[in-house]
């Protein structure tokens, strides 16, 4: 299957996937790159993500959607990540960058129409290794996850989020969107900055997480949500809803959506289940549903 995208000179090209990954490993002035892990319809890189964004091709992603954080040091992990039964389970490290094409079925009053969409999985780091503690299992432990998940200070983080959104927009198309995830440590910056690169905000999510951690410290009211910023790259531009799904779709683990009516902007969906980590614990993975809604 072919997909149409345009080059720097505004030339009209096709891309079957295989090109793609050809396209993505050729670079002129730097090192070749190379998925870790490649099927028919997904691709995966453990690189820097700004090094294998700023190899794609103009306008050519339909919806960049941020799952996992990304490193903002720019080191791989010294250890593979968490590894799962299937690949669509968006399991990611803390430098890695996923290309995926999926099919999703846009259903219609009298037809069903087969609509393929490419994503591109790019990350911001959360920035929660403080040296502060949390509770898991019961126990109090640490938060620190790495230094790729350390804060380098206002100016420098917000340099950082800067330079992978303005490379977002430049290979989205004008009818694409982006979404970003992010607790108060970093949504903040993400949102400001998707305004000032002329990002047209769609939505803003509220992810409820019912059987979040407790507060050990007893000073704060408990973390119990994150933010999901939803973006068109072009305000005139018409994106790509399944409103049909979204209303009349099942979602069993999310409490608070009612059968066969409008899914609203709160989300009700528990953190990660136990068979959802079988391969192992990522500290930064999402649970499938989340995947699921957002995908």
């Amino acid at each position: 299957m072919k997909y149409k995208t345009a080059s720097k000179s505004k030339k009209k090209t096709n891309f079957v996937f295989e090109d793609l990954i050809d396209y993505v490993a050729v670079s002129k002035n730097s090192q070749k790159i190379k998925p870790v892990f490649k099927t028919d319809d997904f691709v995966l890189y453990n690189n820097n993500c700004l090094d294998v964004l700023k190899r794609f091709p103009d306008n050519y992603a339909d919806m960049i959607l941020r799952i996992y954080p990304a490193a903002c040091c720019g080191e791989p992990l010294s250890r593979h990540p968490a590894r799962s039964r299937r690949v669509d389970k968006f399991i990611d490290s803390a430098t890695e960058f996923t290309l995926h094409e999926a099919a999703g079925r846009r259903m219609t009053t009298d037809t069903a129409q087969l609509a393929v969409r490419r994503f591109i999985f790019a990350d911001p780091p959360y920035l929660l290794s403080n040296d502060g503690f949390s509770c898991q299992n019961g126990k109090r432990v640490s938060v620190n996850k790495g230094r790729w998940d350390s804060s380098k200070g206002f100016d420098e983080d917000l340099n950082f989020h800067d330079s992978w959104i303005k490379e977002c927009r430049r290979v989205l198309k004008p009818e694409g969107t982006i979404w970003i995830s992010g607790t108060y440590h970093s949504i903040y910056k993400c949102g400001f900055l998707l305004q000032k690169h002329n990002f047209h905000l769609l939505n803003d999510i509220s992810w409820f997480k019912p059987n979040a951690s407790p507060n050990l410290s007893c000073r704060f009211f408990t973390a119990s949500h994150e933010t999901v910023l939803w973006a068109r790259k072009d305000k005139k531009a018409k994106h790509y809803f399944d409103y049909i799904s979204m209303k009349n779709g099942k979602f069993p683990e999310d409490k608070i959506k009612k059968p066969s009516l409008q899914m609203r902007s709160v989300w009700s969906i528990p953190t990660l289940s136990k068979d959802e980590k079988i391969f192992g614990k990522h500290p930064t993975q999402k649970p499938l549903m989340a995947a699921a809604l957002l995908g």
